[in-house]
């Protein structure tokens, strides 16, 4: 297998991962979660149009290289534009020879990535004398991150794994936006930087070193994040299911029974949610993608938009509008998420220059959990307001 070579950091990444004193405050918010349930997540980076989820065979060329594939959406009414060139690694072919083959990104990779962001809450740091830089970093294995995928009902082999973290490496990403709205963004990235230090006795347990793009880690820093349940998501079985519900995760923060959210069938298309095929086959496939996320929608509402076929003369569907509605276990979680979030943005520092969060009642459900949660109420009432609260 071939790897994406960087610097080698090996010592660095040890020594930061050991000396916790060098690491910034935003750190440790970033490891608060208000269950285990969930995780955190970088809302234009996990909104990203970069998930492939048809077969990409059928667009192979001879050789088994696959064109740029340009992908256009809008993010908060700023249009945006995704380059994506696809990964070339070596897979193996008949007669058991190694192959150069390219991929997009899958629904594999795309599961394989979330569970790195979720080791991350735990094991993620910053490296020392590059906080300018702002290089965050993961040291891991393939052995945890299939263990943790299995967690999430995910079995993958240790060779789809190895294969899909090496494509996360080698695809680069081409981003075009207004510019006077960059959010801080690189135009030029990967998924994830890597390097692997391979362990010939045990393969599972090689040491994969991770630096994730500079995006997420300048989001960290400026504590602008927000949490999700990842194992509900995790659960979601279709692509257009999961990229909905990171959606409505980020839209519905002020979620209510009485306003819904809507999108139109032509906008999934434009944005490469769905293929340009039948309006039918495509309403049959919404209808089948709401009910997998019924997690979040209680109900749903669809609006046809009707006109005339210039050819036929005849009035057909040319639209079809979907307003969706919340539960209530999910109006219930986005005020926790709320208060959380509120609480992570008016942190305090104790004693040892560590993040105090003020604690939420209902993380100590039980009357056993009372007298942690007094003493945790006492911490944060100890805790001094910070000088600074952004890039410390």
């Amino acid at each position: 297998m071939e790897t994406k070579v960087l610097l080698h950091k090996d010592k660095d990444m040890k020594l930061a991962k050991s000396d916790i004193a060098k690491q910034p405050v935003q750190l440790d918010l970033w490891k608060m979660l208000t269950t285990e349930n969930y995780s955190n997540s970088v809302e234009l980076y996990q909104t990203l149009p970069d998930v492939f989820s048809w077969k990409q065979d059928p667009l192979r060329n001879p050789d088994w290289t696959l064109p740029l594939l340009a992908r256009k959406w809008v993010y908060n009414w700023t249009p945006y534009t995704l380059d994506i060139t696809p990964a070339h690694i070596g897979v193996v072919g008949s007669g058991n020879h190694k192959t150069k083959k390219a991929f997009y990104k899958n629904t594999i990779a795309e599961f394989v990535e979330y569970a790195l962001h979720k080791l991350s809450i735990a094991e993620w740091f910053f490296l020392p004398d590059s906080l300018r830089d702002k290089e965050f970093a993961l040291i891991t294995t393939f052995y945890k991150i299939r263990t943790e995928l299995k967690k999430m009902w995910k079995t993958y082999s240790y060779e789809q794994i190895k294969d899909w973290i090496s494509i996360l490496a080698w695809l680069r990403y081409q981003l075009s936006w207004e510019m006077s709205k960059s959010h801080w963004l690189d135009s030029f990235f990967s998924p994830i930087d890597l390097i692997i230090k391979n362990d010939k006795k045990n393969p599972s347990h090689s040491e994969l070193y991770i630096n994730f793009n500079k995006l997420i880690s300048k989001k960290i820093l400026s504590l602008d994040w927000r949490g999700f349940n990842y194992t509900e998501f995790m659960k979601v079985k279709t692509s257009f299911g999961r990229s909905l519900f990171m959606r409505l995760s980020h839209r519905f923060k002020q979620s209510d029974s009485i306003n819904g959210y809507h999108f139109l069938l032509s906008t999934m298309i434009d944005e490469w949610l769905l293929q340009e095929d039948l309006i039918t086959s495509n309403i049959k496939k919404i209808n089948e993608w709401l009910k997998d996320c019924a997690y979040i929608i209680d109900h749903f509402k669809i609006e046809e938009k009707r006109g005339v076929n210039p050819k036929t003369k005849r009035t057909a569907l040319t639209d079809y509008k979907v307003i969706v509605f919340p539960t209530k276990d999910f109006q219930q979680e986005q005020w926790r998420i709320n208060t959380h979030h509120k609480n992570m943005k008016n942190h305090r520092i104790d004693e040892n220059w560590k993040a105090v969060i003020k604690p939420l009642r209902d993380q100590y459900p039980t009357w056993h959990d009372y007298d942690r949660y007094v003493d945790d109420c006492d911490t944060f009432e100890k805790a001094k307001e910070p000088m600074v609260t952004s890039n410390n």
